[in-house]
């Protein structure tokens, strides 16, 4: 048996029936067109050399740092705005001293990391890295400078807002940052510096996840640190140093390290975790990537932001997830109090605007989908997808921001953000729905076992939104296996009834072998129709008009319409016979037309019907003289 999509041979009608489909084309070819001119005119005005910005965009960052004096054109291009600045700047008109007495003088709540113990002296070079709140930093723009010059420093942000990011991540987690400034204390009556316990978290977050192997920490997989590795600082014996200050009996190497940190809630979530090793692979063993079973449907969940709920894109978003063939498990409006706690663990706690024009938002629903048919991700070692199990969730993202840019002008944000991995979809949904993954995890798992296929599997037939179309090996004969998703046993229950009730009346209906919970087993048979030659396939059918019709009559006579009743329904076999298939959309008549003349199958579906209809067919394309003129002739009223 031979599944195919339905053959666009028609072309459709033009003129006012199709005008909502030709504004709707209109609409997604010319918004995003308009956005991409106002993105690009902002960063052409907002910037003194905008329009060197928009070139220099397309040009990898990789490729300028391997340019001489790149640490010089990297603070040129940030004090003119070609680039995207991050943590580091400059003092301006002050040395380090005056920078602080100013900061506290202005009551700045500020902590300088490291090295401050000998300020104001500062080692040749160093520089300073200070934890900052955003409010406080925007106090202070008038002491720091873009441009290059001797006292430089770094400032960090809580998660990583922009500038204050370290490789576009948070520098640390919010427990800690938040911990580090609240607890500072004041050394030589000069500068904040953390207190003693935080101090030694601090160090050991900054050796383990940024330094890496340079940290020269023992446990590090020597074979991912590569060779020359040369420590800046004598890490172990600092650690060992502030340890015994705070009384703490630690062995100082990165797993016990980790796990004291993990113990105080100061270790980055698994999101987090993994774009950190992106950066530093030696982090690696912290966190394997799981070998993922691409035979296993995969859950995912999608954070949809605050600002695309506002403008009503959460809808559309589903539709991309259905259109794709998702099925949608769980949709949770986030209260006040969750929303607070997802914004502060997942994705870093980083919801700024990044590169966008506005800030998409913290996140405000939850979107739990299950693709049953995920694709293999194969992405460049160097990319930001390392951590992607299944394209299509991948696709469905872009899918979903794509969206935004064809519907809404001049709203240029990130809508949505999802999970990389299944792994990391269900640690969302411990921190966002703790209460109710688990009956989330039972209902993916029941749709799982539900959909599975224990017999032999000879070939997949297709793959569609509410089922799948198998040949298998069936005791030693070849048979077909058609398995429906559990959310789509209405379709699975009309192709039940004609299979069990009226497979017993008539001949077109094809020899069940089995049935079972949302799936059934039917004869394998061998279709001639040739469906990739128009003018063959009008031949061969031209020939069983009367069977078509009667197939009409007895469905008609049942009282039941048998709608998508099309030719790539139909079977026949080397030795004549007809069959027909596909019954997912048969459904009664609430009022049996008096004639058959007025059937679905013969007039078309009426506009106004409220039933279930395949997608792209409709009261337009529907009836007997649009589906079946061409290939038996046109309806004779009887």
């Amino acid at each position: 048996m031979q599944v195919r999509k339905r053959n666009k041979l028609k072309i459709l009608y033009i003129g006012h029936k199709y005008m909502p489909e030709f504004k709707q084309f209109f609409k997604k070819v010319s918004y995003p067109i308009i956005n991409s001119i106002y993105r690009n005119f902002y960063l052409v005005a907002s910037r003194p050399l905008g329009i060197i910005n928009v070139i220099v965009k397309k040009v990898p960052r990789s490729w300028i740092l391997k340019l001489p004096y790149k640490e010089q054109l990297t603070a040129f291009m940030y004090s003119v705005g070609i680039s995207r600045r991050n943590a580091r700047c400059y003092i301006k008109s002050l040395n380090p001293e005056q920078f602080i007495n100013e900061l506290n003088k202005n009551d700045i709540k500020y902590v300088v990391l490291r090295w401050w113990d000998n300020f104001p002296h500062i080692e040749k070079n160093e520089d300073m890295d200070i934890l900052m709140y955003e409010e406080d930093f925007l106090k202070i723009q008038h002491l720091i400078t873009y441009k290059k010059n001797h006292n430089k420093c770094d400032i960090y942000l809580l998660n990583g807002k922009y500038p204050g990011h370290w490789n576009y991540l948070p520098y640390f987690p919010n427990s800690l940052f938040n911990d580090t400034v609240k607890t500072r204390i004041l050394h030589n009556n000069t500068v904040y510096v953390p207190a003693p316990e935080l101090h030694f978290a601090t160090i050991a977050y900054h050796a383990i996840f940024h330094k890496g192997c340079k940290s020269g920490l023992p446990g590090f997989n020597i074979q991912n640190c590569g060779k020359n590795i040369d420590a800046e600082h004598n890490y172990p014996e600092l650690l060992k140093k502030l340890a015994k200050e705070i009384n703490l009996n630690i062995e100082i190497n990165v797993k016990t390290l980790y796990d004291w940190l993990d113990e105080k809630g100061y270790t980055p979530n698994k999101d987090t975790l993994a774009k950190l090793i992106d950066v530093n692979s030696e982090l690696s063993f912290l966190h394997q990537k799981k070998k993922y079973d691409y035979s296993r449907p995969e859950m995912a969940v999608f954070v949809i932001r605050e600002t695309a709920v506002k403008d009503g894109l959460t809808n559309l978003f589903i539709e991309v997830f259905k259109s794709m063939n998702f099925s949608v498990l769980w949709v949770e409006h986030l209260d006040a109090e969750t929303k607070k706690k997802t914004a502060k663990y997942l994705r870093g706690g980083k919801w700024d605007k990044a590169h966008y024009r506005i800030s998409g938002g913290v996140p405000e629903k939850l979107i739990v989908t299950m693709d049953f048919h995920p694709r293999q991700m194969i992405s460049k070692g160097n990319s930001n997808y390392n951590w992607f199990d299944n394209k299509n969730v991948l696709i469905a993202k872009q899918k979903c921001r794509k969206k935004l840019i064809q519907t809404k002008l001049f709203r240029d944000y990130n809508p949505i953000h999802c999970a990389d991995n299944e792994d990391e979809a269900v640690d969302y949904l411990k921190i966002a729905m703790p209460d109710k993954f688990q009956d989330i995890l039972a209902k993916a798992d029941r749709m799982r076992q539900k959909y599975k296929t224990h017999y032999e599997v000879l070939k997949i037939l297709s793959k569609g939104k509410r089922s799948k179309v198998e040949l298998i090996n069936y005791n030693g004969i070849k048979a077909i296996k058609k398995t429906f998703r559990l959310e789509n046993a209405v379709f699975f229950e009309r192709e039940r009834f004609v299979l069990e009730k009226l497979g017993k009346k008539y001949s077109f209906v094809p020899e069940l072998y089995e049935i079972g919970d949302c799936y059934f087993i039917i004869k394998y048979y061998d279709n001639i129709l040739n469906f990739d030659d128009f003018k063959i396939l009008r031949k061969q059918l031209s020939k069983y008009r009367n069977q078509v019709i009667s197939i009409i009559e007895s469905m008609y006579k049942e009282g039941y319409a048998y709608i998508n009743f099309t030719p790539e329904n139909l079977i026949i076999t080397k030795s004549g016979t007809l069959k027909a298939i596909d019954f997912e959309f048969v459904q009664p008549y609430l009022k049996k037309p008096d004639s058959i003349n007025d059937t679905f199958e013969v007039k078309g579906v009426p506009k106004l019907f409220n039933g279930d209809l395949p997608s792209s067919f409709d009261h337009r394309n529907s009836s007997f003289n649009f589906v079946w003129k061409d290939y038996v002739g046109k309806w004779e009223p009887r």
